[in-house]
This record gives structure tokens, sequence and C-alpha cells, in this order.
């Protein structure tokens, strides 16, 4: 496989191989682990993550500090790809897609650090203002101001979309 890689892509050393049995052993004994090892083997000329961008020593207190799982999940491959383990064997570890880790060290090697982290994103908007919302909470919990002894689900969705 390593014979259709780029000579630039091509890893100057063969990273060790592990036992995959040892580090996923749900995977080891569905046999999938291996089949998934083999058939992405190709990523094993993937890009390398540059490692000016941070320190082993940086990536580890990172992983400590970052405020989600995914976050920190992402600096551990990372850190993972910089000790030496192959491509394959970190996405397999991780449970993510080739095309995944290297986006991950894409980004890495864009933004380090910081690239890793997730971004704060918009969503949906709300469908009901704060205040409205509060009104709201209110009524269930004093439904005789409207001249209902109890609500339902199906009478309380009338009652907000008639008089929203």
């Amino acid at each position: 496989m390593l014979g259709d890689c780029p000579s630039s892509l091509r890893p100057i050393q063969p990273a060790p191989m592990f036992n995959m049995s040892e580090i996923l052993p749900e995977l080891a004994v569905s046999g999938k682990g291996e089949d998934l090892l083999k058939k992405e083997a190709w990523i094993a000329c993937g890009i390398k993550p540059n490692l000016q961008n941070a320190a082993l020593a940086e990536l580890e207190t990172a992983c400590g500090a970052a405020p989600y799982r995914q976050g920190h999940d992402r600096m551990m491959a990372i850190r993972a790809l910089a000790l030496g383990i192959q491509h394959a064997q970190v996405a397999l570890l991780h449970q993510v897609t080739p095309r995944t880790l290297n986006n991950w060290i894409n980004n890495f090697n864009a933004r380090g650090i910081d690239g890793l982290i997730d971004l704060r994103r918009s969503g949906r908007p709300r469908a009901i203002a704060p205040e409205q919302a509060q009104q709201l909470r209110e009524l269930i919990l004093q439904p005789d101001q409207v001249g209902v002894t109890h609500w339902t689900g199906k009478k309380f969705k009338v009652m907000v979309w008639t008089d929203c």
C-alpha cells in the first residue's frame, strides 16, 4: 500500500504495530477491528501533524483543560500520531473515519490546538423568546389564570398557538 503513496508522504521509519485486541478488546472479539485496519490501510501514507504548532507537553496540558470530550479526543489523537502510532490505528482507537482524522490533522496544522476545539455554533433559533418562556412557565404552574383547571399537552399547545 505504501508504494502508492507519494514519496514525500511516506513515513521515514515504520511506526510500531499494536495488537488491536489489547487496545480495543470489544472490536477484537467481533473481528471487525482488524478488518477495518486492513480496509483503511491506505491512510498510513496520510498527512502528519505539524508539531511546531504545539509540543507534546502542550498537547497533554491542553487535553486536561479541554472543556468538551470531543476536543480532548482530538488532542489525544494528534498526540498519538506525534508519538508514531499509525493513522489507521489512531482512527480505529478513536472510532473515527480516516477522513475525520485527516480533518483533525488539517485543523491542527492550520490553527494549532485551537483548531481542535469546537467553536460555539449558532444552532436553530429559539421558537419562543425568553420573556415569553417565563410567562408560559407561570401559566403552566397556575392554569386558573386562563380559566382552566388543569393542563394536558393538547390543551396547552392549542392555547399557546392561538394566543401567540
